[in-house]
């Protein structure tokens, strides 16, 4: 009996402020976000049961509840299980732990969560990882969202059925990241189906698989107190490789690795660049459907143009008027796809904080700036060396100029809005 007691007290602490189903003999970390979509952590086994979800007893509800109409999608790169534990039907999505999923597996899991639930009514999907808390958010919203659902509702939702403190998704790269998914070229509804366009899908694959380079010029850490230089660190996030079962996973491969310095006086001027240079190429024009007309005036298929950019403060008055460290590329570094950047404590010192991105989403003019809130897990250091307005800003080349404005799909030009007649909550009030 006193077994019984500990096991329950180790799994409600180690579950924290989860909300837990207590029914029928079950005390599980598992919430039901919609009537469809299951968030839990992960079913273990052996010592690992003592303090978390039982893999028998998940099994077992799941089971009584939902016959063989389930299906379980495993979140975690460290942790795994043989299908056969769950009757064959799960698949495995792996990404790191406290991090964003490349946004073209996010978008992979979305098809795939999507195309199960509409094969049946009565069919569910369990989604863990470990915790079953922030990677399982990430997924859970970013789906929501693919059905329509804003994503600040989402994530609204999610914090209210999974968390009692109200604090689901609270890592800032993985809320931009299910923002993305709204900038995505939407799919219309019909009859309560996904039916995509195939020009629609086929963009949006392509522009997460292969995703447009953007040339890296400068990055810049505003108003930093008391340290005259930082690390930094760039990563690349590959998506895993495979399908379903077989879908295994990829380190973050890093690509630069350099210092932000604190520039003396008069260096700001006289040694760095003010100005940059750029032949952008002309993209080939995609052949233009019946009605659709160019406008005439655009650059021939294939050919150049100069532009010319100015490095100019993008910040906030406050931050631009305190000091700033800076590190200028020789060289543009060409960067594409789940970018992750790590700050450091010079010298091999420890993480200060990190912050995702992804290269379709950079802003024409190519400026990105994230401001203390907009970064994942300040260190206590870190928030000693950052002042009120600190920011980081990332100064990258302009886009590729397109041909003309109606010959290539782009982020915004292929979206696609759901018809006004149909109501918001059509799709996902029956999850």
């Amino acid at each position: 009996m006193a077994g019984f007691f500990l096991t329950r007290y180790l799994r409600a602490l180690v579950s924290k402020n989860h909300r837990r189903l207590v029914t029928a003999g079950y005390d599980l970390d598992l919430s039901y976000i919609t009537d469809r979509i299951i968030a839990t952590s992960y079913p273990a086994e052996r010592y690992d049961s003592l303090y978390r979800n039982p893999m028998s007893q998940v099994r077992r509800f799941l089971d009584s509840k939902h016959g063989d109409h389930y299906k379980v999608y495993n979140l975690c790169e460290e942790l795994s299980y043989e299908s056969s534990c769950f009757y064959g039907r799960t698949e495995r999505f792996p990404s790191d732990d406290h991090h964003v999923p490349p946004l073209f597996m996010v978008q992979r899991f979305c098809e795939s969560l999507d195309a199960w639930l509409n094969a049946n009514p009565d069919n569910v999907a369990a989604i863990h990882c470990r915790a079953g808390k922030g990677r399982t958010g990430v997924m859970v919203c970013a789906y929501l969202v693919y059905t329509g659902m804003a994503p600040e509702e989402a994530l609204s939702m999610y914090a209210r059925k999974r968390t009692v403190n109200q604090k689901g998704v609270t890592i800032a790269s993985q809320r931009r990241y299910v923002r993305y998914i709204e900038k995505l070229p939407r799919v219309l509804k019909q009859d309560g189906f996904l039916n995509a366009a195939q020009a629609e899908r086929s963009a949006s694959s392509d522009m997460l698989r292969a995703p447009e380079g953007r040339p890296l010029r400068r990055i810049r850490l505003y108003d930093v107190t008391g340290a005259e230089k930082l690390d930094f660190a760039l990563f690349h996030l590959r998506p895993p490789v495979g399908e379903g079962r077989e879908m295994e996973y990829w380190p973050a491969e890093e690509i630069f690795s350099g210092q932000c310095c604190l520039g003396r006086r008069g260096h700001q001027r006289t040694m760095t660049p003010r100005f940059f240079k750029s032949a952008l190429q002309a993209v080939q024009p995609l052949e233009l459907s019946e009605g659709d007309s160019s406008d005439g005036d655009a650059p021939p298929p294939g050919e150049a143009r100069w532009a010319v950019q100015m490095d100019t403060d993008m910040a906030p008055e406050p931050s631009r008027k305190r000091r700033h460290l800076d590190c200028y590329f020789k060289e543009a570094l060409p960067v594409s796809g789940d970018i992750r950047l790590v700050c450091r404590e010079p010298g091999g010192g420890g993480r200060l904080f990190t912050a995702c991105f992804h290269s379709a989403f950079i802003p024409s003019g190519g400026i990105v700036q994230l401001g203390r809130s907009e970064l994942d897990k300040l260190s206590k250091k870190a928030k000693n060396l950052c002042g009120p307005n600190f920011s980081v800003e990332l100064l990258f080349a302009p886009a590729s100029e397109p041909s003309s404005p109606k010959s290539v799909v782009t982020v915004q030009a292929a979206a696609r809005i759901v018809p006004e007649a149909t109501p918001a909550l059509q799709r996902f009030d029956s999850f």
